[in-house]
């Protein structure tokens, strides 16, 4: 059986044809031109053209295949198409039908109807092949194609629209410039690869669906995919992919899914379901419109009403609110306006909170309006904020900055501020303010500023400023580094102060108060004793209600007073006053530069002033007193002498001092003045006429060896003879001496007369001055107005 053909050109009818290979050519092969399909029909009608007959076309031949490039593609305005009709086919136009014995297989029919269309392949029930557009092809049991230049390929393959391809069992392209390639083995019509929008492309087909592109425009790839009719210019390219909702909606990637105005799901099981969302990585899922999910199986959930839209970032991010985004490997955006930034980020504020923000790696914040930066990080507490490595603001309105290898800040009362890393602010210490590395604040209103220092215990308003500042008591204060207030409102001022009692106050580098109530002021001043106060550097008041002011100075004894430098008061309510006074005893007073009071109650007033004795007194500079017994018996009184003294000078030495602007006296205790004896000596000269009689002052005779006693009215006695040498009286000055037998007459400003012995039975004179005792062998006789 002959199996081949060639082209010969046929003369009558002006075109080439299909002729066997033994057919000879006439006329000018170069000069004239015909068609093959005729000659190719023939061959076909004659079971030449494969190995069966007609009735089997499973195996196109070249001569098959020649037809349907010949019919489809090389007619024109001067070729010839033979009509061809075998196994019941039907031919028109220069068409082709070849179909079998038991099916109807036409073409050139119809609305549609055209010349060189070409239909092959047989036809079962009422389903025909058919070629029914202009060089329309229809190739397969069953397949049609009935727009102009339409192709039809596969079994039940259909191509309906103008310039559409269907290719495949199946295969639908319904609309015009459509093209459906793919077949299914699902008896369900609905499931058939379809491409029913102008323009549109459905490429892809297996055992449950084909792709289906139902727009204008639009193009589905891939087995199940679709394009819906509602979405125009839609794009579906993977198995199951699908586009719906919106013109402009793309789904990329197995069963991704698209849906709305410009939606776009692009990976493995993506969904995009509002306008404008947009899901990318596998798993990814933009709920609403406008949001926007990255990564695998991140999930972005805003506002269905638009324009509140979500946005999550990374693999497993969640971006699940109004206004939200989450990026970062797992972070999570929960509620409204939340903000979640790094690997595990989380911000949710619960469905009352919202515009929280968390970024660094795991940072939290669960707390309204809470802010959290840094990795771990966390502000659980409303309106609260966190910054710094694992630091934590856990309190409603808390604040807490700072960050080390040991642990972050942690602000866990309400309105609490923790500043620095491993500083804290407890949850019971409402308001309270932390800032430093190991800063604590225990305490309500509490405030520690400063590496480790603490404001801690029972109370409010603690106060430690410094590094290792610690005020640990209610309202007490420590400021400076190491200082320490450790009891109810004690205050510690300085580096290395310390209030240890209640209410002390400590002020100076190292300065103490632990006495309760008591007060350092100065470097290292030391306040031990209850409510003393050491004013000063170096001073120490240690007993109590002690005071030392000044330098060095030291209040030891009970109630005692230091003022000065290196000044002491060593003893019960003793004083002293000026540098390096020393007032050693119960009572005593010392008030000056060096001033001594080493008595009891003694009072040394004066630079160098020096008391000894019990309750004396010495006044004015270098002046002492050092009497420790009584000496001797008050002059003419015979009264005890005290050991009690006021000094105002030294004894032997200067100063000796004047007692100026006295009054006169008028007790008998009161001194008296110049001017009072002045007055005295003046009486007595006016009294004393001789000393033979006795007027007024008591003299008795002088017998056997008194010659004469001469009286003088301006200068006293005159010279006594045979046993007195002379007796000589001054008015100013009182009695002078007398000679050969009176030894001495003494008269005394303030003790008033004398006794006179051995033949005088007594001389008493007594205004102011006074006289001397005469003897039977006087020496001498002195009186002195103002002095002797």
């Amino acid at each position: 059986m002959n199996k081949t053909f060639q082209t010969i050109w046929n003369e009558p009818l002006g075109a080439w044809v299909a002729a066997s290979e033994l057919t000879s050519a006439r006329g000018k092969p170069s000069k004239s031109k015909s068609t093959v399909v005729a000659a190719a029909a023939r061959e076909a009608s004659s079971g030449r053209m494969g190995e069966g007959d007609g009735r089997s076309i499973g195996a196109l031949t070249h001569a098959t295949m020649a037809l349907i490039l010949v019919a489809g593609g090389l007619a024109g305005s001067n070729v010839v198409h033979a009509d061809y009709a075998r196994g019941g086919g039907r031919a028109e136009g220069g068409s082709i039908a070849i179909g079998s014995s038991l099916a109807d297989a036409f073409t050139g029919t119809g609305p549609l109807a055209g010349n060189g269309g070409v239909a092959i392949g047989a036809s079962a029930g009422t389903i025909r092949t058919a070629a029914q557009g202009s060089n329309s092809v229809a190739i397969g049991n069953g397949a049609n194609a009935s727009g102009a230049a339409t192709v039809a390929f596969g079994q039940a393959s259909a191509a309906s629209g103008a310039f559409t391809t269907a290719i495949g069992s199946g295969a639908q392209a319904t609309a015009n410039n459509s093209t459906s390639i793919g077949s299914t083995t699902s008896k369900n019509p609905a499931d058939v690869t379809r491409a029913s929008g102008d323009g549109s492309v459905a490429i892809g087909a297996n055992e449950v669906r084909g792709a289906q592109s139902l727009a204008a425009n639009s193009v589905a790839i891939g087995a199940e995919s679709k394009v819906s009719a509602a979405a125009p210019s839609g794009v579906a390219i993977g198995q199951n992919a699908n586009a719906t909702g919106g013109a402009g909606a793309m789904a990329f990637g197995q069963n991704s899914f698209a849906s709305g105005f410009n939606a776009t799901a692009i990976g493995v099981g993506t969904r995009a379901d509002g306008g404008g969302a947009t899901a990318f990585g596998n798993g990814a899922n933009a709920v609403f419109g406008d949001d926007m999910a990255f990564g695998t199986n991140a999930l972005a959930s805003g506002d269905s009403v638009g324009l509140k839209s979500a946005t999550a970032f990374g693999n497993r991010a969640q971006a699940k609110g109004v206004v939200t985004a989450a990026f970062g490997d797992s972070a999570q955006a929960i509620s409204y306006g939340a903000i979640a930034i790094g690997g595990g980020a989380k911000s949710d504020t619960g469905p009352d909170g919202k515009n929280g923000i968390a970024i660094g790696t795991i940072a939290s914040v669960t707390g309204d309006r809470g802010v959290a930066i840094g990795a771990a990080a966390k502000a659980a507490g409303d309106r609260s904020t966190a910054l710094g490595w694992t630091s934590n603001a856990a309190g409603s309105g808390s604040t807490a900055i700072g960050a080390n290898a040991s642990g972050g800040a942690a602000a866990l009362g309400a309105n609490s501020v923790a500043l620095g890393g491993q500083s804290s602010v407890a949850a019971t210490a409402t308001s309270g303010i932390a800032v430093g590395r190991g800063a604590v604040v225990n305490s309500i209103f509490g405030l520690a500023i400063g590496d480790g220092a603490s404001a801690s215990g029972s109370g409010s308003g603690i106060i430690a400023i410094g590094n290792g500042a610690k005020a640990s008591v209610g309202t007490s204060t420590a400021i400076g580094v190491n200082a320490n207030a450790a009891n109810t409102d004690a205050t510690a001022l300085g580096n290395g102060a310390l209030a240890s009692g209640k209410q002390d106050t400590a002020i100076g580098v190292t300065a103490r108060a632990t006495g309760g109530s008591s007060s350092a002021f100065g470097n290292a001043a030391n306040a031990t004793g209850g409510n003393s106060l050491a004013l000063g550097v170096g001073n120490v008041a240690s007993n109590f209600a002690a005071v030392a002011v000044g330098n060095l100075s030291k209040a030891s004894g009970l109630r005692s007073v230091a003022l000065g430098d290196q000044a002491n008061a060593s003893n019960t309510s003793a004083i002293a006053f000026g540098t390096n006074a020393n007032a050693t005893q119960s009572g005593a007073i010392a008030v000056g530069q060096g001033a001594q009071g080493a008595g009891v109650n003694a009072v040394a007033l004066g630079a160098g002033a020096l008391v000894l004795t019990d309750n004396s007194v010495a006044l004015g500079s270098g002046s002492t007193t050092f009497a420790t017994s009584p000496t001797g018996k008050g002059f003419m009184t015979g009264a005890a002498a005290p050991a009690s003294e006021v000094s105002v000078g030294a004894s032997g030495a200067a100063p000796t001092r004047r007692i100026t602007n006295l009054a006169d006296g008028a007790a008998q205790q009161d001194a008296v003045t110049v001017a009072q004896l002045s007055t005295s000596n003046t009486s007595l000269s006016t009294s004393i006429t001789s000393l033979s009689t006795l007027t007024s002052s008591g003299l008795s005779t002088a017998t056997s060896s008194i010659n004469s006693l001469s009286t003088s009215t301006s200068s006293g006695l005159s010279t006594a003879t045979s046993s007195i040498g002379s007796l000589s009286t001054s008015t100013s000055s009182g009695l002078s001496t007398a000679a050969s037998s009176i030894g001495s007459l003494s008269t005394s400003t303030s003790s008033g007369l004398s006794t006179a012995t051995s033949g005088i039975a007594s001389l008493s004179t007594s205004t102011s001055s006074g006289l001397s005792t005469a003897t039977s062998s006087i020496g001498s006789l002195s009186t002195s107005t103002s002095s002797v």
